[in-house]
């Protein structure tokens, strides 16, 4: 009888998890904290809780000490199940693909303007991500100073990492032109 009630648990949790839950939720010791969930949303989530509470009541008087344990624990691990299933998704950002970052490369170094070479960055930068290593790399395609600044302003909102930062400062020759650099990957 016990392995039939845990698999009525684990199919009825499965169910009801897979129709309704969204992505948007947190627990805090067995109560639902909700927040920026439409009213549909939390009224799924209180089905949910209030289904599973109902199961373990009426399943109390039916199962000995041992066997109420063990519904205690499938019922805990279910609501775990939900807020594994329920936490947002971690948003994956990837840098520019090898093949790509070198298109782009010489497609800004075939340009006779350095702001024709500024404004395909900023097209390039605007659906686009970048490693510090690849910001060094655009700015090394610029001459002067105040043109490598721009870039960097154009490029740095967009860098999935800080761990080469000190790349992208090696691109400056002056310390004036460092403090600068400085400052705009600081914002």
């Amino acid at each position: 009888m016990k392995n039939f009630i845990l698999v009525i648990l684990l199919l009825a949790g499965a169910m009801l998890l897979g129709a309704e839950i969204n992505d948007d939720y947190e627990h805090d010791r067995g109560q639902y904290s909700v927040r920026d969930l439409s009213p549909e949303q939390q009224i799924i989530l209180e089905r949910i809780e209030l289904r599973l509470d109902t199961l373990q009541n009426d399943l109390r008087g039916v199962l000995n000490k041992t066997e109420q344990r063990q519904l205690r624990k499938t019922i805990d691990e279910l609501r775990e199940l939900i807020l594994i299933i329920a936490q947002p998704p971690v948003p994956r950002i990837y840098p520019m693909r090898k093949d790509d970052f070198n298109d782009l490369k010489q497609r800004i170094r075939n340009l006779a303007f350095p702001d024709d070479g500024l404004a395909l960055l900023k097209t390039a930068a605007s659906g686009n991500y970048f490693t510090s290593a690849q910001i060094a790399g655009l700015l090394d395609l610029f001459t002067f100073p105040d043109d490598k600044l721009k870039a960097l302003s154009i490029a740095y909102p967009s860098c999935v990492d800080t761990s080469g930062n000190y790349k992208i400062l090696d691109c400056f020759v002056f310390g004036d032109d460092k403090e600068k650099a400085r400052q705009i990957i600081e914002k």
